[in-house]
């Protein structure tokens, strides 16, 4: 019988249609209370001793514990918007530049090098854009916002 989460009446009658001439009595699990002891209610005594008495336990290997720092990538993606679309959108875009005119310089094969000119000017254009769109994404994983304008003058 497979195990599925099912309330026993449904359990019951599967197993009896599964198994036409045996009867199965199902019974839940009484509830098993915990025997710990209850805090009282109220107000409690309060009892002081001479001895410092330690309350938190130190690690086992005696170094302070830390928190670990999400990598880049996560703080990038954790409030996704819409700038942050546009910059993985000049990422790609200045990927596919990169790959498309450099296996064309380097093999001849998506555009038969037409025009070696042109294979450069493209590739440095996708280059930059790699390099503009990596300046954006750390600042905005930093938080930094650009100065404001009023007129012709920066804040």
């Amino acid at each position: 019988m497979p195990a599925t989460l099912e309330n026993p009446k449904t359990r019951r009658a599967t197993e009896q249609r599964q198994n036409p001439g045996h009867r199965v009595e199902v019974r839940p699990h009484p509830i098993k209370r915990d025997s710990t002891p209850r805090k009282p209610i109220g107000r409690q005594a309060v009892v002081r001793t001479s001895v410092p008495v330690a309350t938190a336990t130190a690690p086992t290997d005696g170094r302070p514990t830390r928190r670990k720092r999400r990598s880049q990538v996560s703080r990038f993606f954790r409030p996704f918007t819409l700038e942050k679309s546009f910059t993985l959108m000049g990422f790609v875009t200045g990927a596919v530049l990169v790959v498309l005119f450099a296996t064309d310089l380097i093999f001849a094969w998506p555009l038969m090098r037409a025009s070696t000119l042109f294979d450069v000017t493209f590739m440095l254009v996708g280059l930059l854009m790699l390099v503009s769109s990596f300046g954006v994404a750390k600042d905005q994983v930093r938080g930094r916002r650009p100065p404001k304008r009023i007129g012709s003058k920066l804040l």
